[in-house]
């Protein structure tokens, strides 16, 4: 009876190397995604915890586009008019009419509808190629793990 002999496995760091990048792409994307509503969190969270309503844009100020302060009136009919310190370029117009959401405690924490659109827009746009690549890559490492 003979034996038989069985070639020694070799080594590899592929499985290592293969959760490394998942973990990697996973944060990229979930970091990718989401930084612009990182950058105004208060502002997203008003958008589903506060209340809504038209406020008027006008134009104070000039960068590349324009600073705006937006005119509005609350439930107790008190008019504010707050603004905040970013930059729209091409988002407002001077006297556009738009849909805004603020927290009741707090007015000068809002959203309004076209700076909300141009998150998504922006989580869209970068998410989903990103997620297309990382599948691709993860498709890649899955097939040369399949040869070893």
């Amino acid at each position: 009876m003979s034996e038989e002999v069985v070639p020694p496995r070799k080594e590899s760091s592929a499985g290592i190397i293969f959760l490394f990048c998942f973990f990697f792409c996973f944060l990229a994307l979930l970091l990718g995604g989401v930084i612009p509503f990182l950058s105004n969190f208060p502002g997203v969270l008003a958008r589903f915890t506060g209340v809504e309503t038209t406020a008027l844009a006008s134009a104070t100020g000039s960068c590349e586009g324009d600073f705006f302060t937006f005119t509005f009136t609350d439930t107790h009919e008190k008019v504010y008019h707050v603004g905040n310190s970013t930059c729209y370029e091409g988002i407002f117009k001077d006297g556009d009419r738009v849909v805004l959401w603020y927290q009741p405690d707090n007015p000068h924490i809002f959203i309004a509808e076209p700076e909300l659109s141009f998150d998504r827009s922006f989580v869209v746009a970068f998410s989903i190629p990103l997620l297309i690549t990382s599948v691709a890559f993860f498709l890649h490492i899955l097939w040369r793990l399949r040869r070893l």
